[in-house]
């Protein structure tokens, strides 16, 4: 049987952490013949969209959007992620 997962969630200021995490989470994923990754980021205010960026070059079955600047729309926290919620939603 070919075991497939998709692995959905949202980030924003993770450019120092994001891919050792993705390591130890795509490594515990690993029992899966395919794992797919997609992230939706908004607000970030470091390097995370150009690490992202560097990721989806190097691995096809990882994706992202990057939603900039949603804090004048959304000014509240939850609100935000629901919104970026709602977009990986759409996606799966």
């Amino acid at each position: 049987m070919n075991k497939k997962i998709l692995l959905v969630g949202t980030v924003s200021n993770v450019a120092k952490t994001i891919e050792k995490e993705l390591k130890v989470v795509l490594k515990a994923l690993s029992l899966f013949d395919l794992v797919q990754v997609f992230l939706v980021e908004s607000d970030s205010t470091d390097e995370t969209v150009k690490i992202l960026e560097k990721i989806a070059l190097k691995n096809r079955n990882f994706e992202f959007i990057a939603l900039e600047k949603l804090k004048n729309k959304y000014p509240h926290r939850i609100a935000r992620i629901a919104y970026c919620r709602n977009i990986y939603i759409k996606y799966m």
